[in-house]
């Protein structure tokens, strides 16, 4: 369990947590930026105010990363449904490809047991076979290039969607470190806010 200290929002805050200090600094960064950022577009934002906005810009980009993420995952799935679908077609053309050239052995066998023999049907059924073969190594061929690009997609998705998942946890580490600055700045402003209702109550 690592422990540091970061500024944020010109306070310091120890945080603890599993992640390295590298990574805590980081996000402490960011969420410092985003803060900064909004002070510097509106001077009359106030630190608590520009807190609370950076806290809801960052759940809306953990939400639409979320939404992002879950139609990422869908189109996984679909593509994986359809890499099945294609891996299943390429096994049954691999089936019926090893049938024609059965056949086309068999075929070749009665040819040459006829070489003697001008059997003009047997040779345009031997063409039409051979012709069969040469169209079906063809969709073969084309249907493992798009196996190959589907598993090449399949891969960037994949990545794509560990890429989402962590976003979506730094975004909710930050937006719970944004949670308690919030209520420790809630907390102090209603301790002044009380201290200046005693005040007016003992002098009136």
């Amino acid at each position: 369990m690592n422990i540091i200290t970061v500024k944020i929002n010109g306070m310091e805050y120890n945080l603890k947590a599993e992640e390295n200090d590298a990574y805590l600094h980081m996000v402490a960064r960011y969420v410092d930026k985003k803060i900064n950022s909004l002070m510097e577009n509106n001077s009359k934002i106030s630190r608590p105010d520009a807190t609370i906005l950076a806290a809801l810009n960052l759940g809306d980009e953990v939400f639409k990363s979320k939404e992002a993420y879950e139609r990422t995952n869908e189109n996984y799935k679909n593509l994986l449904n359809e890499q099945k679908n294609l891996i299943s077609e390429v096994e049954r053309l691999k089936s019926t490809l090893q049938q024609v050239i059965n056949e086309n052995r068999e075929l070749n066998t009665k040819v040459a047991s006829l070489q003697n023999t001008q059997d003009e049907v047997l040779k345009q059924e031997l063409e039409k076979v051979n012709n069969q073969m040469d169209i079906m190594e063809t969709i073969v061929k084309e249907v493992k290039s798009e196996n190959e690009k589907l598993t090449t997609l399949n891969k960037k998705l994949v990545s794509r969607n560990k890429e989402l998942r962590n976003e979506n946890c730094d975004k909710i580490v930050k937006i719970k470190e944004l949670i308690n600055e919030m209520d420790l700045k809630n907390k102090e402003i209603l301790s002044e806010r009380l201290k200046k209702n005693s005040l007016l109550k003992v002098n009136a």
